[in-house]
């Protein structure tokens, strides 16, 4: 039996919540900022994907409807998100918030979106993030940094301004996805109706020589014990009066650890605090709200992955939510896995029917544990899938760049079998793809845009395209080609270069076979007007191939800022062509 390694002294025992455990978890995400998410260290697909996003934003706007239907005057929402790290469920949910609203005639500027986090290279990494620009210009998105442990107002970065407590006159929507279960948390044990405070120990096991302070997380070792703990001892009324609750139906119990989330319930007093009306919470972490489930025989084990994270206590929450008057959604019971949780704390919580009615629909039915087991399923068995398999789960993945690259081998390799309303159905996944995708680096969006380009090239090959795709296709590959081609003569002329690039001509009129489809007898009418048949294809762009567009959003390199010909506006959605862009 081998020996076991040798161990030092990180910490002696002291309370749970005042461990250097925290201070290490702090370091960790300010060390390496975006690198925590990009490098795959700390999981977060599972709640930053876009069915979560649209789901999220079906509450939201249920929520919204349900505001204005008691005040139809409400001023906008503001929604902050806690922890929002690498951006990327911001950045779905803006997107599903902006379709959403045009299809519900909801107007989008009743939303603001903040972007926050304590970590101030992630606040600059938002500020930075291309996806951002346009929100950020528009004034939808802000970002202000918040610390669960300390913020009482929110400064805003991008556009100035500060929100102070009483401030806001609609109800505040806070969302925390994968983040109460990396803050700090009291340890309690309760014996015998008797209450202590759950200290602990912490060693560093010797591994082959020290191991780096980054490291420290992965090679600590953990020892428990307990002390009395006084009377009262948070000194605020509504957490002692929920420790009194778990004293009494505790009472029997020989021993039980609990952790109990103070920092949390004092973090969301504060976020409360700035809106006269209350707030709403949005959750989705790993934990469990029944009280059977929360208290454990043991204290708790802690789960590393670069950071570390426990089990969240959404007894505890909702139980928070119930003392202030409002309501809680909870998960029915025995669904395991993910919870996701919404907790009303405002004024005549149940009176948000529409609110309570969304959520049951789009998160309690079917929730981000169910679309990630059938992410996983697709994947594992993606080589048995037909096409028509395929394009159902791109269907339910809603522009999932990370579902997409892993069916993408397979799709490749039916392409050319695929019917006329399958090419269809895969050209507008693939324009879904490239509105949500939201790489967090160059090598995550070289291997996308990799993956998107091996996939027009499998649909170049010949094949038994219907007609009209195929004169659809040659419209779209000019218009790709007539972009380029102006954008470089922009750069070039800018720069005083000769030889300037030919502008393509359109393709030849379908003809044979061709010709007798609905798309070719509209080219047909449009080839007197060059100008109309341009601006079919641009619209035509927007939807299909808004890759093709990119180039229009490049920088004069001599101002600093988008060239003026290229006209367009910068929507949520993508680069959105006007009359400038065609007069281009």
């Amino acid at each position: 039996m081998a020996a076991k390694a040798p161990t030092t002294l990180v910490e002696d025992f002291r309370p749970f919540v005042e461990s250097k455990l925290w201070a290490l978890q702090r370091q960790y995400f300010a060390t390496r900022g975006q690198q925590a998410w990009s490098a795959g260290e700390v999981p977060h697909y599972v709640t930053s994907n876009p069915v979560v996003a649209a789901a999220y934003a079906e509450v939201l706007v249920a929520f919204r409807r349900d505001r204005l239907r008691r005040d139809p005057t409400e001023e906008a929402l503001w929604i902050v998100e806690l922890g929002a790290g690498s951006g990327r469920f911001a950045h779905h949910l803006l997107q599903q918030l902006a379709a959403l609203c045009e299809r519900e005639g909801l107007d989008p500027a009743g939303f603001r979106y903040v972007l926050s986090d304590f970590c101030a290279a992630n606040l600059e990494a938002w500020a930075q993030q291309p996806r951002f620009v346009p929100l950020f210009a528009s004034g939808q998105l802000e970002r202000a940094r918040f610390d669960v442990m300390d913020t009482s107002a929110l400064e805003l970065e991008h556009g100035g301004g500060r929100i102070s407590p009483g401030e806001l006159g609609a109800p505040l929507v806070v969302i925390a996805n994968y983040l109460l279960d990396s803050i700090p948390a009291d340890l309690l044990c309760f014996r015998q109706g008797q209450v202590e405070r759950g200290l602990v120990r912490l060693r560093q096991r010797q591994e082959g020589g020290d191991a780096p302070e980054a490291a420290l997380l992965q090679t600590l070792e953990l020892n428990y014990r307990s002390e009395p703990l006084a009377a009262a001892p948070f000194a605020e009324p509504s957490l002692d009066g929920l420790l009194a609750e778990y004293q009494r139906q505790l009472a029997e119990l020989e021993e039980a650890w609990l952790l109990f989330p103070a920092p949390a319930l004092r973090a969301l007093e504060r976020l409360a605090a700035l809106s006269r009306q209350g707030l709403l919470l949005l959750s989705a972490d790993k934990g469990h709200h029944r009280l059977e489930e929360v208290v454990l025989p043991q204290p708790p084990a802690l789960v590393t992955h670069g950071s570390f994270s426990l089990s969240v206590n959404y007894h505890a929450l909702c139980g928070w939510a119930a003392a202030g008057g409002g309501q809680a959604l909870v998960p029915d019971p025995g669904r395991g896995g993910l919870h996701t949780v919404a907790l009303l704390r405002l004024p005549e919580a149940e009176d948000h029917r529409a609110t309570a009615a969304a959520w049951r629909r789009h998160l309690a039915a079917f929730g981000p544990g169910d679309y990630l087991k059938l992410s996983q399923l697709a994947c594992a068995n993606a080589d048995q899938l037909s096409a028509e398999q395929l394009l159902a789960f791109l269907r339910l993945g809603q522009g999932d760049s990370h579902l997409f690259r892993r069916l993408l081998p397979r799709l490749q390799r039916l392409a050319a079998d695929l019917q006329p309303q399958e090419r269809l159905d895969l050209l507008e996944s693939v324009a879904q793809v490239e509105r949500m995708q939201f790489p967090l680096d160059g090598r995550e969006a070289e291997a996308i845009e990799e993956g998107l380009r091996a996939l027009r090239e499998s649909e170049a090959r010949p094949q038994p395209l219907a007609p009209e795709l195929l004169a659809l296709q040659r419209e779209l590959d000019w218009l790709a080609a007539l972009v380029q081609a102006r954008v470089e003569r922009l750069f070039r002329r800018q720069g005083g270069e000769a030889n300037l690039p030919l502008i393509p001509e359109p393709p030849p009129l379908p003809t044979g076979s061709e010709a007798a489809s609905p798309w070719a007898e509209l080219v047909g009418e449009l080839a007197a007007e060059p100008l109309a048949r341009l601006a079919l294809a641009l619209v035509l762009a927007a939807q299909l191939r808004p890759a093709a567009l990119d180039p229009l959003m490049l920088n004069n390199p001599a101002l600093e800022r988008r060239f003026s010909e290229c006209g367009g506006l910068l929507r949520e959605t993508g680069f959105e062509p006007t009359g400038d862009t065609l007069a281009l």
